[in-house]
């Protein structure tokens, strides 16, 4: 989405709504970046201009990924930063369907 001619994305929240929220900021003279955290889970997230890497946050949102242990560099998030727990979401998902069928 273009946003006042500025490349935008937005996922989940775009404001916090209450005092609950932690509402983190990241900008210069060429991107903007905002993040809101409820519990240490992504609950929105703005980027303007820099989108390149973004979709990995919307996956945090959808996941509600704890980021307790990530908050010093939330900012530089990749799917790197995650694709160990991807993998054994995915392997216990794939053990529990074998399971089911041999059971069943």
């Amino acid at each position: 989405m273009r946003f006042l001619g500025l490349s935008t994305i937005t996922y989940g929240l775009i404001e916090a709504t209450d005092n609950n929220y932690k509402v983190l900021i990241r900008e210069d003279k060429n991107n903007y970046q905002k993040l809101i955290l409820q519990d240490n889970k992504l609950k929105g997230a703005i980027f303007q201009r820099e989108i390149d890497g973004c979709g990995v946050y919307g996956r945090l949102i959808k996941d509600e990924i704890d980021l307790g242990d990530k908050l010093e560099d939330v900012f530089k998030l990749t799917y790197a930063d995650f694709l160990k727990r991807i993998r054994m979401d995915s392997l216990v998902i794939k053990l529990s369907f074998i399971m089911n069928i041999i059971l069943y």
